[in-house]
């Protein structure tokens, strides 16, 4: 056998080894490639599902209508609603119908309902079964106690308010969504506390 035969074929040895070699490292590589995309795929799954779980479990979005004047704008607030017991003077959201409204809790079941005479008291009118009450006496028609009936709470509409007419509603604690944390929209508002309720306008 000649030296060129012998080099030809040592040649074509090489060759084969090296795309043998070659085919091996570009199987490597596609496998570390998929690998690495099932890992992002998996990465990407966990957080959809924690984000999920974090806006419809632990913390819920409930949108509201704010009037002020003939003008009305929609608002979004985060609200907690996991072990939550309602407490006077907390900030809540309302369901109501589709949308619902922002409120603060006045009185609690079983405490006894009084009526203002302008905005510094607690209300001119109270809501009751989707009916309004101007006076005690009104009231007393339906409430003959004149407290807050078993799971229901006394709330204050804060987004409603007309000069000093203060509407007030008895609701079942069943409608209630949560306690309101901050602002979710408008964007502007984004994370702000539900104590700059003035600045969505």
């Amino acid at each position: 056998m000649s030296n060129s035969s012998f080099l030809i074929k040592k040649g074509v040895f090489v060759m084969r080894k090296h795309d043998a070699l070659q085919k091996k490292k570009d199987t490597a590589d596609s496998k570390k490639i998929l690998r690495t995309s099932f890992q992002w795929l998996y990465a990407v799954i966990w957080f959809l599902f924690g984000f999920v779980f974090l806006f419809t479990v632990i913390f819920k979005i409930s949108a509201f209508r704010i009037n002020k004047g003939y003008e009305t704008k929609t608002a979004c607030v985060l609200v907690s609603s996991i072990g939550y017991s309602p407490s006077v003077g907390d900030k809540v959201t309302v369901s109501s119908g589709r949308s619902g409204f922002l409120a603060q809790i006045s009185a609690l079941s079983g405490t006894e309902i009084s009526f203002g005479n302008d905005k510094n008291n607690f209300a001119n009118c109270i809501v009751y079964e989707n009916k309004s009450y101007f006076s005690g006496d009104e009231l007393k028609q339906v409430l003959e106690n004149m407290k807050v009936p078993e799971n229901c709470v006394l709330v204050t509409d804060i987004t409603s308010e007309n000069g000093y007419f203060r509407i007030g509603e008895i609701v079942p604690e069943s409608r209630i969504s949560g306690k309101a944390e901050c602002f979710f929209y408008p964007f502007h508002m984004l994370g702000k506390p539900i104590d700059k309720l003035s600045e969505v306008y």
